[in-house]
């Protein structure tokens, strides 16, 4: 009784609770791997971190395994260091993810000619291979003839009653010769792979499915010195060569983004808005107000600025019918002919001069910013504007 009281003095805490999982039927708790845990967010002592709870559940005539974690563990591909920062957007430049595109492609198929060389050189490669193997083979069993022959001079050979079991022996004695000769027929292959060694073939560069959506630059607001950077998102995050883009850099940036199905990239500064086409400015809207933007958001093909003087402006991106603008190009239809010069140049001069090539025989001048409306007066502060957003409404 005792015992029993004592039991019923403790208690259960509750450490967690998981919601949404749908019907489970069986659940268990594990340890997680160390390549899968964050280090900066998982410290060694910290348990609770390393602990995963593999669920089963059902939904109607199907089922499902789950892999629950106390955290989001992100998988850290590339990083750049940055100073003090207090804004980051990230936007899409159909132009340059096009020559990437098309850089890659010229690159595949000249890893693949090279690969058809590699598999010639590996062939002759084969060759030598087997003829040292046959080599090795025949040198082998001569060796094995002379031993036998010196062995047949030095003994009498005597037929006796024992004969016949002797040769109720011969066929395990072949087996076990067959085996041998496999045996020893691997370790000469796998000599002759040490003496003449295969070159492997280039991997080709995979393009991913969503290429033409994927964000190519990024816009960080630095606090020491006040401005903003912009940084190039591909394989690594490099700084931007600004001295061949037009984005604003000396300001701080308060709203970026797409418009024009991520034909056109906005950058809102406190003085205006800047429209690009890639790398290279298509419109300029100047802040015909004295007061300053102090907050602004993107809802393509919509721009909407909120003054510090309450009053609201709201733009509008557009491209002029007769302009072609490839925001989703094929890039399947891109001429994959290329002169000597770009063959010749290495990855980073390659995508450099297929980049000018696309933007060469791109449309930039039919795209500009229209201002539709405006609200509120700076005169009073009746009228004047706090906030103000956007939203998609349920509107036709």
């Amino acid at each position: 009784v005792q015992h029993r009281s004592k039991l019923l003095k403790k208690t259960l805490l509750v450490q967690d609770v998981i919601v949404s999982t749908g019907p489970l039927v069986d659940f268990e708790a594990g340890r997680s791997s160390e390549e899968t845990l964050n280090v900066a967010n998982a410290p060694s002592d910290n348990v609770d971190q390393k602990l995963d709870f593999v669920v089963a559940g059902s939904t109607e005539s199907g089922g499902y395994l789950g892999v629950l974690q106390r955290s989001i563990r992100s998988l850290s591909l590339t990083k750049f260091e940055l100073g003090e920062s207090k804004g980051v957007w990230t936007v899409v430049d159909p132009i340059r993810n096009a020559a990437c595109a098309k850089a890659r492609k010229i690159r595949n198929e000249k890893r693949k000619l090279t690969n058809i060389e590699i598999q010639n050189r590996n062939e002759e490669i084969q060759e030598a291979r087997d003829h040292w193997i046959l080599e090795a083979e025949a040198a082998k069993k001569a060796l094995e003839e002379k031993e036998r022959l010196e062995r047949a001079q030095n003994t009498t050979e005597e037929l006796t009653g024992e004969q016949n079991g002797a040769m109720n022996e011969d066929g395990a004695h072949r087996e076990a010769d067959e085996h041998q000769k496999k045996m020893d027929r691997d370790e000469l292959e796998r000599k002759a792979a040490e003496l003449y060694p295969m070159e492997p073939e280039l991997v080709l560069e995979d393009e991913p499915a969503d290429f033409l959506t994927m964000h190519s630059y990024m816009f960080v607001n630095m606090v020491n010195p006040n401005g903003t950077a912009v940084l190039r998102i591909e394989e690594e995050i490099t700084e931007m060569d600004l001295a061949s883009a037009a984005f604003v850099t000396n300001a701080s940036t308060i709203a970026a983004g797409n418009v024009l199905a991520n034909g056109g990239i906005v950058q809102v500064v406190k003085s205006g808005v800047k429209l690009m086409r890639g790398r290279r400015q298509a419109f300029d809207y100047m802040n015909p107000h004295e007061s300053q933007i102090i907050s602004a958001e993107i809802l393509d093909p919509y721009v909407l600025l909120h003054l510090a003087s309450g009053i609201a402006i709201l733009l509008k991106a557009e491209v002029e019918k007769s302009g072609v603008l490839a925001a989703e190009g094929d890039v399947e239809s891109v001429e994959m002919d290329v002169d000597d010069s770009l063959s010749g140049l290495d990855d980073l001069s390659l995508l450099v001069a297929v980049e000018e090539q696309e933007e060469a025989k791109d449309t930039i001048g039919k795209m500009r910013l229209i201002q539709l409306c405006e609200y509120g007066t700076s005169n009073s502060h009746e009228g004047q504007l706090q906030s103000c957003s956007l939203y998609h409404g349920p509107f036709g």
